[in-house]
């Protein structure tokens, strides 16, 4: 038999014994396939000290990461107890007490995580719509990617606050995710571009059709698209996954309760998981510990420690405009110093060619003179 359609057959038997996702299962097949390249033979005629060989190279390579190389042990434990099965040769006893690799739990460092600064560059160099909704949703929810890329519009809730989703992804507990003012427009202005923003699309989806319609977008379609933008902003540690620490580690630092960031994330309030996660460097121990004892900071130090990604509000109509906005959308208002200067700017060098140029002042003040009686 193939390895192929024998890593499948194991696979259907899982399926069988427990309910496993789409996700896993391709995730399990691309783990068992590299197991199979540390096999002397073909499964079947492999014995039990073949498999303990693979099991040690793995843990003794130098290629993979220590959680990559758990993953594979432990992946193909399971599968070689099952070849047990099907070939004498195979001891699944023996199999069975193999121990896993240690897991490396605090992967990330405090200088891998993103600034809010960095996340805003991120947002504002995606090239569509779409992208800059995707990267906005997954730092703003602390989500991880496969979080939002199985939404379909009905899964996402519309209130008087915005929009909020359910979901029990990875953890199997089911928690409320509140999207707030950091992806809310531009999970709107995507949705007014959406090719069918009807309940049962997926959210996140190809931009434009094709033979085969619709199709909703997969985490390599997420990691390309953000390759391209690591290029585009030199932002190296960028991938998918950084930005659920890096919120989490943001909202910890600004003193978010720590019982909503448990219930939020995981489901529970017994986690320790706020501690993989949680990456704080020593400026914010810095702060803390000046601002506590009531010593002065520099107005720089305080700045450093900005951990909200806060987009621009009109003061005049009250708009939530996208990050970077200049003017207001709604009513143009200008929402910077540099705008303000702008309209000043704009203000004086009409008047001085109005000053300057008789014929313009008579061209402009036959305009207003129009306007006024449309508006009669």
């Amino acid at each position: 038999m193939e390895n192929a359609d024998l890593i499948d057959e194991y696979l259907n038997w899982k399926n069988g014994m427990v309910s496993i996702s789409p996700e896993w299962e391709k995730n399990t097949k691309n783990l068992l396939y590299r197991f199979t390249t540390f096999l002397p033979a073909p499964p079947l005629e492999c014995s039990t000290d073949n498999v303990l060989q693979a099991f040690k190279e793995i843990r003794q390579s130098k290629e993979y990461k220590p959680n990559y190389k758990r993953q594979i042990v432990s992946s193909a434990k399971s599968y070689a107890k099952w070849l047990g099965k099907k070939n004498p040769n195979i001891d699944s006893l023996e199999i069975d007490q193999v121990k896993l690799p240690q897991a490396q739990w605090k992967t990330k460092k405090p200088e891998d995580m993103l600034t809010v600064e960095e996340v805003q560059r991120v947002i504002q160099a995606a090239r569509n719509s779409r992208d800059k909704a995707i990267i906005a949703m997954l730092y703003d929810g602390s989500n991880r990617p496969i979080e939002i890329l199985r939404l379909q519009w009905k899964d996402l809730i519309a209130d008087s606050h915005g929009y909020y989703f359910i979901t029990d992804a990875k953890t199997r507990k089911e928690r409320r995710i509140r999207l707030t003012t950091a992806s809310i427009p531009y999970i709107d202005q995507w949705r007014a571009e959406h090719p069918d923003p009807s309940p049962d699309q997926y959210i996140f989806c190809n931009i434009n059709a094709t033979e085969k319609g619709i199709r909703p977008m997969t985490i390599d379609n997420v990691q390309r698209m953000l390759k391209l933008i690591k290029n585009k902003t030199g932002i190296h540690k960028l991938k998918a996954s950084i930005f659920r620490s890096s919120r989490i580690t943001h909202d910890v630092a600004s003193g978010v309760e720590l019982p909503y960031i448990m219930k939020k994330n995981w489901g529970t309030l017994t986690t320790k998981m706020i501690d993989v996660y949680t990456n704080l460097d020593a400026n914010y121990l810095d702060e803390v510990a000046l601002r506590n004892a009531g010593m002065e900071r520099t107005l720089e130090f305080k700045e450093q420690q900005v951990y909200r990604l806060e987009p621009p509000v009109c003061p005049i109509c009250h708009k939530v405009n996208l990050l970077g906005s200049k003017y207001c959308a709604e009513c143009r208002h200008p929402l910077t110093n540099d705008a303000q200067q702008e309209v000043v700017n704009t203000g004086d060098q009409i008047r001085q060619l109005l000053v300057e140029n008789p014929q313009a002042q008579a061209v402009f003040m036959q305009l207003l003179k129009e306007l006024n009686i449309q508006n009669v």
